[in-house]
């Protein structure tokens, strides 16, 4: 119960930090002060729940009170990601993920550039860069799209184990 005690003041307190941060003229600097709200929050929730939630909304409903009344939009209106239990970000101003003016926090590359690849293969953009600026290429083979990046040396990059299999089952999710 002390622990809950200590999780929610640091909840306020980065909450606080957040209406600093909002006269700020730095919109990396006021995402980094949000997501680092969002990440104490988060583990406010895992300690009453026993377990992450799998998205943000979660932070917001089904508990005796809510840990947060509403989970901030990003300084460019976008709605911070989570990844994994405590990866989080913000696209940015140009709202895609991936590149340059994305804020993470405790993100990985690699993990960041699953989910480019994922987004890239259910959209179809043919266009898109992975993080590290290597075009992405797609095979459509029945109920099943595969996107990858090349490496240097010219052959599909798995450094990362960053080949995204995407089954019909999410694309009907989409």
């Amino acid at each position: 119960m002390r622990r809950l005690a200590i999780i929610l003041i640091l909840v306020v307190l980065g909450a606080a930090g957040a209406v600093v941060a909002l006269a700020s003229t730095d919109r990396g600097e006021l995402a980094r002060v949000q997501l680092r709200s969002i990440r104490d929050a988060l583990e406010v929730y895992r300690a009453k729940t026993g377990e992450y939630p799998r998205d943000l909304s979660k932070l917001t409903v089904g508990l005796d009170i809510p840990i947060l009344y509403e989970v901030p939009r990003d300084p460019w209106g976008g709605n911070y990601v989570l990844l994994r239990p405590r990866c989080l970000l913000s696209r940015g101003a140009d709202k895609d993920m991936g590149t340059a003016d994305d804020i993470a926090l405790d993100c990985e590359a690699g993990l960041i550039n699953q989910h480019v690849l994922l987004e890239a293969g259910l959209q179809g953009d043919h266009q898109r860069s992975d993080v590290y600026g290597r075009k992405i290429h797609f095979v459509h083979s029945g109920n099943v799209i595969l996107a990858w990046s090349y490496g240097q040396d010219g052959q599909p990059d798995t450094r990362d184990d960053q080949m995204a299999r995407i089954s019909a089952a999410a694309l009907r999710r989409n």
